[in-house]
């Protein structure tokens, strides 16, 4: 097979990845999401978290922008200094997730933190119903009580009483970090319902930056210019657990999903992030002694479970609203008036907004430049 088969043949396997290719793809996207979370475990004690992730998000940024910039050509308009202030919320609760990821693996461990990863799709839908942007059927909310009683079992929360038990501090930040990322992702569809079409990896730029600057300035500038001795106290580990985090995970990993996921099935990515809780527990178990009780599997287990139910959910709410939109083209009579015309291109508009919305919504993914929220 000579140069010009094989790039033909990746240049196929890209845009039409057979089922192992993106199999594969989904399990290496997690596997890096894994490995964030356990290098970063020993690094934590010698790069505190404040200035672990503003050191992370550094390296990420200039790709964040690169990202933002290919995403331009299909934006219908420049988005304007008003709209600009949606970044101020947005990176108020994603500079939040960012930077619990890293407090909790400090605080309670990398399996603890990857347990909790799940629980984001479902959040996400709790809080797209509390604020009117999707319904709320029996399988919907039926695993959102399988995701949140399992996540209650994964993170050992009802045993905060015990003397061996989580605090109850730790329990709660680790349900925050996964909140804060699901409130996040509420606030660009909104955004994007005002309006502001193809704007994913540009509100991502937009709020990392924001999230870069408070936590800089909240604890990065004092961890990274006083307290550490960089000479002495740090290992070139840490640094390599830095590098990886930013680099490896924020850039690379992201980027596979955001190409995986523009071209599967909305209910694999999500799903597959008990993919990497088991990596997690995995690298945790052989290289940071760590410990998992039997009762936090069955909770992984449980929560997984209820993540796939509302996956499955919004799969079927997409079919129907295709399947809807699709009946009413048919049977709608056809008519030369521009009023009628423009009425229908409305309509037609207003349904691909209502698909668009209910794919992006359900994975809590939106780091593609191709994302069409």
């Amino acid at each position: 097979m000579n140069s010009g088969d094989i790039k033909t043949r990746l240049r196929k396997e890209y845009e039409t990845p057979s089922t192992c290719t993106t199999h594969l793809a989904l399990t290496l996207v997690q596997l890096i999401f894994a490995l964030m979370h356990t290098l970063a475990n020993p690094s934590l004690k010698h790069i505190p978290s404040f200035a672990f992730c503003t050191l992370r998000l550094a390296i990420a940024l200039p790709f964040l922008y690169f990202f933002g910039r290919m995403e331009k050509p299909t934006q219908t308009k420049d988005i304007s200094w008003k709209q600009r202030f949606w970044f101020v919320p947005m990176g108020t609760f994603l500079g939040i997730a960012y930077l619990l990821v890293f407090v909790c693996n400090e605080r309670s461990g990398a399996i603890a933190v990857a347990s909790v990863q799940p629980l984001m799709p479902v959040c996400t839908a709790m809080l797209s119903f509390a604020f009117g942007l999707e319904r709320m059927c029996f399988l919907k909310a039926f695993g959102c009580l399988l995701g949140f009683a399992g996540t209650v079992l994964a993170v050992r929360a009802h045993r905060i009483f015990d003397e061996v038990g989580p605090s109850v501090e730790d329990v709660l930040l680790l349900l925050l970090q996964t909140c804060s990322y699901s409130f996040y992702v509420v606030m660009v569809v909104k955004a994007t319902k005002s309006g502001m079409k193809n704007y994913g990896m540009t509100f991502l730029f937009g709020a990392t930056l924001f999230a870069w600057t408070w936590i800089f300035f909240a604890g990065g500038l004092k961890q990274i210019f006083i307290d550490i001795d960089w000479e002495n106290e740090v290992p070139a580990y840490a640094w390599g657990g830095v590098l990886f985090s930013g680099f490896g995970s924020a850039v690379i990993a992201h980027g596979i999903n955001s190409w995986a996921i523009t071209r599967v099935n909305g209910v694999l990515p999500t799903v597959y992030s008990g993919v990497q809780v088991a990596f997690t527990v995995l690298f945790g178990l052989t290289f940071l002694d760590e410990s998992l009780e039997a009762i936090q599997f069955a909770g992984i287990a449980i929560t997984v479970v209820g993540v796939y139910c509302v996956a499955r959910s919004r799969a079927e709410e997409r079919e129907e609203i295709i399947s809807s939109a699709t009946t009413t083209e048919t049977t709608e009579t056809e008519t030369t008036t521009p009023t009628a015309d423009a009425q229908r291109q409305k309509d037609d508009d207003d349904v691909e907004e209502l698909v668009e919305l209910v794919v992006a919504v359900p994975d809590a993914v939106p780091h593609r430049p191709s994302l069409d929220l």
